[in-house]
């Protein structure tokens, strides 16, 4: 009687089930019939359980008449392939992901010989190679490389040419796959014309007067400059300029990159690239980490520089650090460590890595820096060869000090031994290598945290089913830290400490029905009108806060621009063409560097890009991305006021209540059910979508309300 080898692949690039029909085996729910003289099982299995297993098989056979229909087994990101062995000698089949970095091939089936077929249910996320050997394993029949598409029924035949001694795996489509793309490109034009609605209308209702008068070819007098604007606009926005204006491209970018993160926490849609990387290489959930201590840097100089000119000592600013420092600290700590689904907090799993933790500790560092070696401003009158790059040599102890981290982080990832390790290793371990370091996940970064942390660390790294690793490894640990302030130091060069003005208070939406603008406080004794509109301020207008400010969440202070709104145009123009091409020339270098340690290649350069390990060329692309990114907000919204930054312009200064909400009620309904359909995106996606947009519109009425919380 024929023994089926028992399988249990993985979910990433491996198979989650076999069956086979015909004169094979078919395993159901772990059970295996055999159907070569009808329907029985194993010997080891009671009379009762071989007569359930024959009905469960019949049914299936009945219900989907071949093995071509069991179409309700797959779920999103499966396929169906089934091998059928025309040869007299079993064949063992197995395979590896393309993403899993010179990993060990998995057993995938045995198919027994004389025309019998086994099935297996495909990952399709990655692109698979598949080798048939002999029996015995002695020898490779035939090996190929494919990509196979979610939904789609393949088989391959194994069959033998030139008297046995040669063979060949040929191919075919059973039934074709899904087209996955169809739902995320149907979202995608949906967003983009409600997008386009959010611009368009503002900008016709900002430009209107303009396309009156040339319509009706009224007295030149009354001519528009080059934005479109009415001249008489500048002196108004001058005679009222009594408020600093907002940088409204650093609330679009914050705000961006924390829709993107809601979308990705609620899964995504089911798409790979929506996920994070499972070691080397870059996705989209990638981006929004190194974004958000990106921003953190920028926000850093502008808060400092504006409290520094106000007279506040360092005793005084030092309190502000510590006290927000060790806020978000406890905050991360608790949120981190909830979920309904676990149950009541333990020891046991509790985490002491976090996001929050991480990123209260790199706003730690750069106030430190802020502080002692920031400058209220770059002086406007010296005059030296070194001018092109004042905003790096007159910051130079900043500097020096990133230096010495980054010197650090080298030293130590490249130099520290590890026990059982290579010295410098940088991979995921586990089948990894061939196998060679099962137990080296993370290199010297893993091994820190392990001894700092134990077990209460970060246990399902997303190496751990691709790579099939056992050790923990939190993408948080204390060795990458390094590299996060040295992300939020790029932030800070973003920041233009030779200010310009902002948008006009024409280019800027109203935030209440009655025609008032909010005032909101930064926590430090200023009140700002953060919209700078010219409209008296609301009376009802709320902030709740902690004492003390925020870090994360957009204050007055840190978002202020140090001279007034509606400056000369002229003026206006010559410093952001400085700005933008400051921000590209940030972008080309950091560029360059990325693309010289990675070698632009996913494993094979000198520092792969890796956001586990946040490595050097990590943080140099994600960098070249934010200045690329907060640079075309800072054009389309704060130069030239084509765009107002909605809607993200919402969530962004809203975010820490965002982000909080959606990680406590990301269970709940409305935000997310328990999805019916799993056969394709399309509810994934809805779901996915439909949850974040609930967070934009909730941070959008309460924009309306001008309640704005902060920590």
């Amino acid at each position: 009687m024929h023994t089926p080898h028992p399988t249990e692949p993985n979910m990433s690039g491996s198979a989650v089930c076999v069956l086979t029909f015909g004169r094979g085996y078919m395993a159901v729910s772990g059970i295996k019939t055999s159907s070569r003289t009808g329907a029985f099982c194993s010997r080891n299995i009671m009379d009762s359980g071989r007569a359930l297993c024959a009905v469960l098989a019949a049914l299936l056979l009945i219900s989907s008449g071949s093995a071509g229909t069991i179409q309700t087994a797959l779920k999103i990101n499966q396929a169906l392939l089934t091998f059928h062995n025309q040869l007299t000698e079993e064949v063992q089949v197995s395979f590896t992901s393309d993403y899993c970095y010179k990993c060990l091939f998995q057993h995938l089936a045995s198919v027994t010989p004389n025309n019998n077929n086994a099935s297996v249910i495909i990952s399709t996320q990655f692109s698979l190679t598949v080798q048939v050997e002999s029996g015995g394993g002695s020898s490779t029949l035939c090996r190929w490389r494919q990509t196979y598409q979610e939904g789609g029924h393949y088989s391959v035949w194994i069959q033998a040419r030139d008297h046995l001694v040669n063979h060949t795996c040929s191919h075919s489509t059973d039934r074709p796959p899904h087209n996955v793309y169809l739902p995320i490109i149907a979202a995608a034009l949906l967003l983009a014309a409600t997008a386009l609605l959010f611009v368009v209308v503002p900008l016709i209702h900002r430009r209107r007067g303009a396309f009156l008068r040339a319509a009706c070819c009224q007295d030149p007098q009354n001519s528009v400059d080059d934005d479109g604007a009415p001249e008489t606009a500048v002196v108004a926005a001058d005679s009222r300029g009594t408020r600093p204006a907002r940088l409204l491209s650093l609330d679009t970018f914050r705000g961006f990159a924390l829709t993107v993160m809601v979308f990705v926490n609620y899964g995504g849609g089911g798409y790979w690239f929506f996920e994070h990387a499972p070691w080397n290489g870059l996705t989209v959930a990638d981006l929004v980490m190194p974004w958000f201590v990106f921003i953190m840097g920028t926000s850093v100089v502008l808060a400092f520089s504006s409290m520094q000119r106000r007279g506040v000592g360092r005793r005084q600013l030092l309190g502000k650090i510590t006290w927000r420092t060790v806020v978000l600290m406890l905050l991360g700590f608790c949120f981190l460590n909830y979920s309904p689904r676990d149950g009541p907090l333990s020891w046991s799993w509790l985490r002491i890595p976090g996001v929050l933790q991480r990123l209260a500790f790199t706003y730690f560092v750069l106030s430190l820096l802020q502080t002692f070696w920031g400058r209220k401003a770059i002086p406007e009158s010296e005059n030296h060869w070194w001018n092109p790059v004042q905003d790096v040599v007159l910051f130079w102890p900043q500097w020096l000090l990133i230096f010495l981290l980054e010197t650090l982080w080298l030293c130590i990832t490249f130099l520290m031994p590890v026990p059982n390790c290579p010295t410098g290793y940088l991979g995921a371990g586990g089948i990894g290598d061939h196998g060679l370091y099962p137990n080296c996940t993370g290199g010297a970064a893993g091994s820190i945290d392990r001894w700092m942390f134990g077990d209460n660390m970060y246990r399902y790294p997303t190496c751990k089913k691709l790579y099939r690793t056992e050790q923990p490894y939190d993408p948080e640990g204390v060795l990458g830290t390094i590299n996060s302030i040295v992300m939020g130091f790029l932030g800070m060069q973003e920041a233009p400490a030779s200010p310009c003005c902002g948008p006009s208070a024409s280019q800027l939406p109203s935030v209440t029905p009655s025609g008032c603008c909010p005032d909101v406080s930064d926590g430090d004794g200023v009140t700002y009108n953060h919209l700078a509109c010219g409209k008296p301020p609301c009376q009802s207008s709320r902030i709740a806060e902690f004492p003390g400010g925020s870090a994360l969440s957009p204050s007055v202070s840190e978002l202020e621009t140090t001279r007034q709104a509606g400056k000369i145009i002229v003026f206006y123009k010559r410093k952001s063409g400085h700005i933008l091409w400051r921000y590209l020339t940030w972008a080309v270098i950091l560029g360059i560097s990325a693309a010289i340690l990675s070698k632009c290649t996913r494993d094979g350069g000198f520092i792969p890009v890796n956001k586990n390990l946040w490595s050097l060329s990590y943080v140099t692309c994600t960098g070249a991305l934010s200045f690329l990114l907060l640079g075309g907000m800072y054009f389309l919204i704060d130069v030239r006021g084509w765009w107002g930054g909605q809607p993200f312009l919402y969530p962004g200064m809203n975010s820490i209540l965002v982000y909080v909400g959606h990680s406590l009620l990301g269970f709940y309904f409305p935000f997310s059910w328990n999805m019916r359909f799993q056969d394709s995106h399309w509810e994934f996606l809805f779901q996915g979508v439909w949850g974040t947009s609930l967070w934009v519109l909730a941070a959008y009425l309460l924009y309306r309300k001008a309640f704005f919380l902060r920590i």
